[in-house]
């Protein structure tokens, strides 16, 4: 990617992405490996970093290991953890009494799509297509974007058309990997704030020592983790919207690739369709 024409953008953010959790766990974890040494291994630690340069240097190399580490895990475990939340504590996420319509095997379905889905979240963006975007819109989706995904497939084709609809339109492969690295972001921070929640409440437990800091760190740390899981799906909710409104202003070509029929003549567009993503 970072050949293309937009290198400089995604570049730059998995940078970001990957630095800034990494450095911020590398930091808890040197600072609960301070407080709990002796007072000889604390003067041989600050002997070892005693400039600024040297510390700074430190930091970026081991921040940015650990920030790669941490991007090896799957971004599904934050979001699971997010829809479970909202299920669990958020009015909106239940379906209002009454609507709750009976499923195919007698059950009835208590919660909003996006609230059970799995990314990408088809069905509902299928509901999001019917309810609030123009009328092209849905024909696109059914025609296009819902015939080409399927049970295991779907993120391979949500992948996919990313890196189309990026390699067509260079603004557009900003804004979609702007979305994406927002997201791969907090996912980063997720994890490594469970990382250091881990070790500061083992350093509680078996380090008595600085236990006041220890537990100020403790819960804010954990007061960041349950604002990331509360609002993790609606960033990923986001990422999906951004990468099918770009993906619907470049449906001729994706059209042509796929070997399909225009949904519509370019000439015979309605005003409508120019809504959702302006002039295409």
């Amino acid at each position: 990617r970072c050949l293309s024409d937009w290198s400089s953008d995604v570049c730059s953010s998995d940078l970001f992405e990957i630095l800034i959790p990494g450095a911020f766990l590398w930091i808890n974890l040197m600072l609960v490996l301070y407080i709990s040494a002796d007072e000889s291994t604390r003067k041989t630690s600050s002997a070892l970093v005693s400039s600024t340069g040297e510390t700074l240097a430190t930091t970026i190399a081991f921040g940015y290991l650990i920030g790669v580490a941490l991007r090896l895990f799957r971004s599904d475990l934050p979001d699971r953890c997010s829809a479970q939340v909202l299920r669990w504590f958020s009015r909106g996420a239940r379906l209002e009494h009454g609507i709750n319509k009976p499923l195919p095997d007698g059950t009835r379905q208590e919660y909003q799509t996006w609230a059970v889905e799995a990314f990408p979240y088809p069905k509902w963006l299928g509901q999001v297509c019917r309810g609030s975007y123009p009328a092209g819109a849905i024909e696109f989706y059914e025609k296009l974007w819902l015939g080409s995904v399927s049970r295991k497939s779907d993120k391979e084709f949500f992948n996919f058309c990313k890196e189309v609809v990026g390699s067509l339109d260079k603004d557009a492969a900003s804004e979609m990997y702007s979305a994406e690295a927002l997201t791969r972001y907090v996912s980063g921070m997720f994890y490594a704030l469970l990382f250091a929640l881990i070790t500061i409440l083992m350093a509680l437990i078996f380090i008595h020592t600085a236990t006041l800091v220890f537990a100020i760190l403790l819960a804010v740390y954990a007061v960041a983790l349950g604002a990331i899981v509360a609002n993790y799906r609606f960033l990923r909710i986001k990422e999906v919207k951004t990468v099918f409104s770009l993906a619907f202003c470049k449906r001729d070509s994706l059209e042509k690739l796929f070997s399909l029929n225009p949904v519509q003549p370019p000439s015979d567009r309605t005003s409508r369709d120019q809504g959702l993503c302006g002039a295409s």
